[in-house]
């Protein structure tokens, strides 16, 4: 007797890559590898019954109806640059680099201006002022963004600031930040802008391929659009996340992916030529250290490894509207719905000073700018510049317990800055390289 050959979940791996044209696998263009914790895309489909009254006291057969491919893949986050990729769906944004140029792979890419910089202060501004450091490099650079300063001999100097105005045109010219710093003369420091994307109307969509090592057995899921993606933020834990997407097709192959006779494409069109990229091995994000969670006073929550906050979450769902049409059993295209991300956070109560402000935010909205950097010195900026605090609950749970305040479905809404960029949610991404 013969062994049936079984396989292992340690040896499944999940790739995608994203389509040029909606619902069609792409060729000769490499596939990534996601990194995940749990697998997420799966078929269904949906049977109607027949009303037949077939005199025989049972029910007449069946009819198939609907088929829909969906899912959801939980991952641990780091600071990689794969998750690039996720946050851009996710946000439906387009893909511009700090050159200006468009790149739909979304890879890490940084521009840093290097020399001396006088820091002024102006107004009760900080101002950053070329005094040879190049600040020509950062043309694209744009009011709301971020970026990461390194290198000044006054440590208190070198973090990353939020860019209030610009004067890139004039002589000299200057980068005026929200940030409080301390004002010196001509230092010697690196000031970096990163990648950048704001929440558009882009809507994504990739191919995956479901393939098991050692195993022949491919499964290929077409037009997946994100309709969902999250991070949470427990103590002492890694930092989780999730994204989930749907589709508009799948098929079952057990040619391997690599042969460029395969039909794992859509109807008769092959996917040729294709390189699996593997997953990187960036170290995962761990939520006692690492982690800054200002707010709109440029207060840190989280502060000198103590936390008042104890978790804190960020969901975006909702994001597609299914199209059904005739002569289809699949739905036949994916509308984006309007972009609404919701925060909620749990933070040990003090004092009453954190809920006054919430109890005032409908007249004056805060904002949240979530820092997470890796032991690399990878780091992303997840940012939300006007935010309305939904309600607490305040309430003594049980003895021997520290009081805790849960702030529940906070809104983000449109913002609209100097410049007239509207947008709800940002994300600026900073490589190790420029530290």
């Amino acid at each position: 007797m013969s062994l049936q050959t079984n396989i292992n979940a340690s040896q499944v791996e999940l790739h995608y890559a994203l389509e040029a044209i909606y619902g069609t696998p792409p060729c000769d263009v490499p596939w990534r590898q996601l990194n995940y914790t749990g697998e997420g895309p799966k078929t269904d489909q949906t049977y109607t019954d027949s009303g037949q009254i077939t005199g025989r006291g049972v029910p007449g057969r069946p009819a198939l109806t609907a088929r829909k491919c969906d899912g959801t893949v939980n991952f641990e986050f780091s600071a990689s640059p794969q998750y690039l990729d996720q946050i851009a769906f996710a946000l439906g944004a387009e893909p511009s680099t700090p050159t200006g140029t468009v790149d739909s792979a979304w890879t890490p890419s940084a521009i840093t201006a290097s020399g001396l910089v006088d820091v002024k202060i102006v107004g009760g501004a900080s101002v950053l002022e070329d005094a040879g450091a190049g600040f020509g490099l950062l043309a694209n650079l744009k009011v709301g963004q971020y970026i990461r300063v390194t290198g000044f001999t006054t440590v208190a100097n070198n973090k990353v600031c939020r860019v209030k105005a610009l004067a890139l045109g004039a002589t000299p010219a200057t980068i005026t930040v929200e940030e409080t710093l301390v004002a010196k003369a001509g230092e010697s420091c690196k000031i970096a802008m990163g990648r950048m994307a704001r929440n558009g109307g882009k809507n994504w969509s990739v191919s995956m391929v479901d393939s098991r090592r050692y195993v022949e057995g491919y499964q290929t899921y077409f037009g997946m659009c994100t309709d969902a993606w999250s991070l949470t933020l427990a103590p002492n834990a890694l930092v989780t996340g999730s994204w989930g997407f749907a589709g508009n097709g799948h098929s079952i192959s057990n040619l391997p992916i690599t042969n460029p006779a395969n039909t794992l494409g859509r109807g008769k069109t092959p996917i040729t030529g294709v390189t699996l990229t593997p997953s990187d091995s960036m170290p995962p994000l761990v939520t006692a250290e690492g982690l800054e969670l200002y707010r709109a006073d440029q207060t840190n929550l989280l502060v000198d490894g103590h936390t008042e906050v104890k978790e804190f979450s960020v969901t975006i769902s909702g994001l597609l509207a299914q199209m059904q049409v005739l002569n289809s059993l699949y739905d036949g295209g994916k509308a984006r719905n309007t972009f609404k991300p919701e925060l909620s956070f749990t933070q040990y109560f003090t004092n009453n000073t954190l809920l006054a402000l919430f109890e005032n935010a409908h007249k004056n909205p805060t904002k949240f700018d979530l820092r997470l950097m890796d032991s690399l010195g990878n780091m992303y900026v997840i940012s939300f510049p006007q935010v309305l605090l939904g309600g607490w609950d305040l309430t003594a749970g049980s003895n021997d317990a520290a009081m805790e305040a849960k702030f529940g479905t906070c809104k983000v809404f449109d913002f609209m800055d100097a410049t007239g960029a509207a947008y709800v949610m940002q994300v600026d991404y900073f490589p190790s390289t420029l530290v």
